[in-house]
């Protein structure tokens, strides 16, 4: 049985998993939509299809970048994220080039293959993120960033670490950047559930 795909679309991320700083990724937990038979009047008239985690702890995963478009032997470059070649990596470390695809204009040798490194999930729970609108605190004007941990026994962290230290687990600075990442390319005006997969690299 094949192992099963864990793709990233974005350089930085790659470059902190092989460093050991992001851990963990999040994913969507919904399939579809539903709307009602008598239409839609609002967001909140819309219902999420949920589905279930597609990973569970002790798969081994790989860990790809650009999984679609791409051939299964394309490098690229470390710093842009752009292609440079196709090629294999030969038992003495060296790369026995095919053939070349530049992209990349940086002129830097750290290049990566598209299967980066592989891993095996080591925990796997749900969480539900919402952009919950703002409040006033101290006479400033702030967002209510939500974020509830389903299904899960154990505490991921010290309540009071918890933001930040969950965002960088996951390639980000902090949680504000991280929410608004997440809020910006899914829309978290209403709740949205997701999976988090946590490994280490094998």
């Amino acid at each position: 049985m094949s192992m099963r795909i864990i793709s990233f679309s974005e350089v930085r991320f790659t470059r902190d998993i092989l460093l050991g700083k992001k851990t963990q990724t999040i994913r969507p937990l919904w399939k579809g939509f539903r709307l009602p038979l008598g239409g839609m009047t609002s967001k909140e008239d819309v219902e999420l299809i949920l589905k279930k985690p597609i990973h569970k702890v002790g798969d081994k995963v790989k860990l790809v970048y650009k999984q679609r478009g791409y051939p299964s032997d394309m490098w690229f470059c470390g710093t842009c994220g752009k292609t440079k070649y196709s090629g294999e990596l030969q038992p003495d470390g060296t790369i026995k080039i095919k053939s070349f695809h530049v992209e990349c204009n940086c002129g830097t040798r750290e290049d990566f293959p598209k299967h980066f490194a592989t891993a095996e999930i080591t925990d796997v729970f749900e969480i539900e993120m919402e952009n919950a609108g703002t409040t006033i605190l101290r006479e400033k004007i702030i967002p209510i960033q939500q974020i509830r941990v389903l299904h899960k026994t154990e505490p991921i962290y010290k309540f009071d670490n918890f933001p930040d230290l969950f965002a960088k687990a996951d390639g980000f600075k902090n949680f504000e950047d991280m929410f608004q990442w997440f809020d910006k390319a899914y829309d978290l005006s209403q709740p949205k559930r997701f999976a988090v997969y946590r490994w280490k690299l094998i």
